[in-house]
């Protein structure tokens, strides 16, 4: 009995310094992989200086180009945006910003799209390797549930399902030349369009969906940094969606630090297949056209904004 007592809890030891070396191993090439998605995440966690931060979802990474809006408004400008995260995740990556520094102005993109994303929080697993980092990063990945604290005492967990892309990613070389912009390339498919806009856009959204987009408005109030709420481009919208962005539009009207920018009908791009990888996201061309016409309008916003403060 003594003897498989003694050999079980030599079994544990080793199970545990295996799980601390490799969980050691696994952060190492973590800050030193070139996976697109690490690299990205890593700076806009940690090494983002521009003047202007673009935050959301997909859309706000393929549909910002962050040089053409740093010509127009002559300010340095970074998209921080990734694919299936929700509000929760942008203001994860505002307060880390805070932390260094403030910019000069923050654009989010809210739109109804966005609010439809399936479960946002899945997607924080993005976060795991910084679970230490902040209690709002914790308390994100775990919630209420015992089971999820208890997975963070093995140092493997934050890299178990990234093991394998951490390996490449180690191997690849490259820089971000566009400011993390993804572009896309192809063409919707029209057939049924209408039909996936009602499906997905039922009934307008409860309050409660709003409420991390305000605490977001909120922070950025607190350190007198405009912020410019941007609905991008569809390309077809139903009466649901525009009620829903007329919610987006009178939240943002609570706020004197916030403004509205509404281009989800955009005459140059609504109904345009030819610029449209899908219903909710442009393709490289389109997002070209859509944020030549942000940029004159956040030149404007920020001209007003320094004359405000003059």
């Amino acid at each position: 009995m003594k003897k498989n007592l003694v050999r079980l809890l030599i079994f544990l030891g080793i199970v545990l310094a295996l799980d601390k070396v490799i969980g050691v191993v696994c952060q190492k090439l973590y800050v030193r992989s070139n996976e697109y998605t690490v690299r990205k995440l890593r700076y806009t966690l940690d090494s983002t200086r521009q003047e202007i931060l673009v935050l959301g979802s997909s859309r706000a990474e393929h549909h910002f180009i962050p040089n053409i809006i740093s010509q127009s408004t002559g300010m340095t400008t970074y998209n921080c945006g990734f694919a299936g995260e929700g509000f929760l995740f942008s203001l994860i990556q505002l307060n880390e910003t805070l932390k260094r520094y403030t910019p000069r102005f923050v654009v989010i993109e809210a739109s109804p799209s966005t609010l439809s994303l399936p479960n946002p929080e899945e997607s924080l697993k993005l976060l795991l390797p910084y679970y230490k980092r902040d209690s709002l990063i914790y308390n994100a990945l775990t919630g209420n549930g015992y089971f999820e604290h208890l997975k963070f005492a093995s140092s493997i967990y934050p890299y178990n399902s990234t093991i394998a892309s951490l390996i490449s990613g180690n191997l690849k070389r490259g820089s971000d030349t566009l400011n993390g912009f993804k572009p896309l390339d192809g063409t919707i498919d029209t057939s049924g369009v209408a039909a996936r806009m009602n499906a997905t856009f039922v009934n307008p959204y409860p309050p409660e969906k709003f409420v991390t987009l305000k605490e977001i408005i909120s922070t950025c109030r607190q350190r007198n940094i405009p912020v410019a709420v941007v609905n991008s481009p569809v390309y077809l919208t139903n009466t649901v969606h525009d009620q829903v962005s007329n919610q987006i539009k009178a939240i943002c009207a609570q706020y004197p630090n916030a403004v509205y920018l509404d281009y989800s009908k955009l005459d140059s791009l609504y109904v345009q297949g030819q610029y449209f990888k899908d219903y909710s996201h442009l393709n490289s061309a389109g997002a070209a056209i859509f944020t030549r016409a942000l940029s004159k309008d956040l030149a404007e916003q920020i001209r007003a904004k320094t004359y405000a403060k003059r």
